[in-house]
């Protein structure tokens, strides 16, 4: 049996548009599942580096408190009273482990912006490629949003 021709045409307008509302549907589940993937990284992103920033309080404290009976210690050890006074060696000793306990905190804490700053950079460059990766599926969407 043959389909006269107006028919075949309006078959083909009902696959087409049949198909149009296929994709549209595939493409809006997509976009959906796109943006709850984004947030559930944007609280996984903030989780970590709540986290990373109260790991690096407590380790940046105790140096400092290390740092504090390192001192309170090396203070203790010279005496007071001039009954005995440090020898030369004693005294160049005490100088040289201020100096070293000086240096390492100075260095931990170097270390530590520079982690810090690091981890900062990575969660933003990833956030900015996220931004642009969601606004590149959205035509009507300014991009930089």
């Amino acid at each position: 049996m043959e389909w006269p021709p107006e028919d075949a045409h309006l078959q083909a307008v009902r696959i087409l548009t049949h198909a149009q509302q296929t994709a549209d549907h595939y493409v809006a589940d997509a976009e959906r599942y796109s943006r709850e993937v984004a947030q559930e990284a944007r609280l996984q992103r903030e989780e970590i580096l709540a986290d990373a920033k109260s790991r690096a309080g407590l380790l940046l404290e105790e140096a400092h408190q290390q740092a504090a009976a390192a001192a309170t210690a090396a203070a203790g050890a010279i005496p007071t009273a001039p009954a005995e006074p440090i020898s030369g060696g004693e005294r160049r000793e005490m100088e040289r482990e201020i100096a070293y306990l000086r240096t390492f905190s100075d260095v931990y804490r170097t270390h530590l912006r520079s982690y810090l700053e690091a981890l900062l950079r990575n969660i933003e460059e990833w956030e900015r490629s996220e931004r642009d990766s969601l606004s590149a599926g959205e035509p009507g969407r300014p991009r930089g949003d």
